[in-house]
């Protein structure tokens, strides 16, 4: 949803009578601000006040929001006398008033690129030819994709999605498709699990294979028990959820290429069904190797030498997934060792020792390394220079028969 500065009225649900005038806004990076006039205790300085867990809103002609989670980021004063207050929400929920209990079983996700990862359209351009060779004329239908669908567990499924809707233009007529992928719920979860276990890794999925970052353009949730009555029918109401995402919305990006990415849905063999529970399986088990990729994927860090980072955080998270040994001393031995200098430590410089002894019985990079590459055999450890590569030498380790 798109509001700048959106005049609105709130309360906390626990005080439905005590409703305070204001503003809500959203930046470009995603960052939600709800500025009060007056503050939720009275008090002149809120700073030090308790924090709300949710707030309910209507904003001027609509919609319905409910914010989570706020955190308070400044106050001032206007008036003489005349406190105000702006809260971040975590989470806003646009569209209905809802609490922390509510449960959901269905989500739309549409990202970025994502049209571009299925290569797939409803959009058909025909030409047709004129009386003359020279010209003809173009004609624009739709036609249903047919929907992928793939089975991620037995109460649990994710598919293809598309709609559209015309447009009259001066020279013809246009036609605007969205493309989404569908979660489907057998049971109802609370949404920040519907995010984190279902909605998160298929947004990883698509950055993985299209090797850029994708931003949410938008996430549908429907709960069975928000409902409207439509024509004498009980029909679910679509919420959007709003966050401020680790990837930035671009601005008119660059339509990435076939070549330009890691693969797309047709290159893989097993088809749309079997590559998603794959992805799942893979994201489930191996999560602590792929999020080093993913936090260069999203968020790369300047004047820093990427290979050096992912090799670095690939081993750790190896070595910490193999449980190997994480000490160059026992715990107990250490422990010893680390008594024994802090006692012979002169008094002032005590606290100073202490803090520079925390993480010196962690082993080094190539102490780490020494592990990892005898119980693969020899090989050489992975190089994030190829995704794909990656992923499956990491498979492989976690899988060894020599891993100690």
């Amino acid at each position: 949803m798109e509001f700048d500065r959106l005049l609105s009225v709130w309360w906390q649900p626990k005080a439905p009578d005590r409703e305070y005038t204001g503003q809500i806004s959203r930046d470009p990076d995603g960052a939600t601000a709800i500025e009060l006039a007056g503050t939720l205790t009275g008090s002149l300085f809120p700073m030090h006040d308790p924090e709300p867990e949710l707030l309910h809103g209507l904003g001027k002609k609509g919609p319905l929001f409910t914010s989570r989670r706020l955190t308070r980021s400044g106050a001032g004063m206007g008036m003489p006398g005349f406190a105000t207050e702006v809260l971040r929400p975590f989470s806003l929920i646009v569209g209905a008033h809802v609490d922390e209990e509510t449960i959901y079983d269905q989500a739309l996700l549409q990202a970025t690129f994502l049209s571009d990862w299925l290569q797939e359209s409803g959009i058909q351009i025909q030409v047709r030819p004129g009386t003359d060779a020279q010209k003809g004329s173009a004609a624009v239908s739709y036609q249903w994709p047919t929907a992928r669908t793939s089975e991620i567990a037995p109460d649990a499924t994710v598919a293809t999605w598309t709609s559209h809707k015309g447009e009259p233009r001066r020279s013809g007529y246009a036609i605007n498709e969205d493309v989404a992928l569908k979660i489907s719920l057998g049971a109802a979860i609370p949404v920040d699990d519907l995010i984190r276990d279902y909605v998160t890794p298929l947004l990883d999925l698509v950055s993985f294979g299209t090797r850029r970052s994708n931003a949410v353009d938008r996430v549908t949730l429907r709960s069975p028990w928000v409902t409207r009555v439509v024509d004498g029918k009980s029909e679910r109401e679509d919420l959007e959820f709003l966050t401020e995402w680790i990837a930035k919305p671009v601005q008119n990006p660059e339509r990435p290429l076939p070549h330009h990415m890691n693969f797309a849905v047709g290159d893989a063999p097993m088809g749309f069904d079997e590559l998603v529970r794959r992805w799942f399986t893979l994201y489930q088990d191996l999560r602590p190797c792929l999020a080093p990729y993913f936090g260069l994927v999203y968020a790369p860090p300047s004047y820093v030498d990427l290979r050096l980072v992912s090799i670095s955080q690939v081993l750790e998270a190896y070595h910490r997934a193999s449980k190997l040994p994480g000490g160059a001393m026992s715990k107990e031995e250490f422990a010893k060792f680390k008594k024994a200098l802090l006692d012979a430590c002169p008094a002032p410089q005590k606290e100073f020792l202490e803090k520079k002894l925390g993480y010196l019985n962690e082993l080094s990079q190539v102490e780490r390394n020494k592990p990892a590459t005898r119980s693969c055999q020899g090989r050489a450890p992975p190089s994030p220079t190829n995704p794909a590569e990656l992923f499956r030498r990491l498979h492989r380790c976690t899988q060894c028969q020599n891993a100690p």
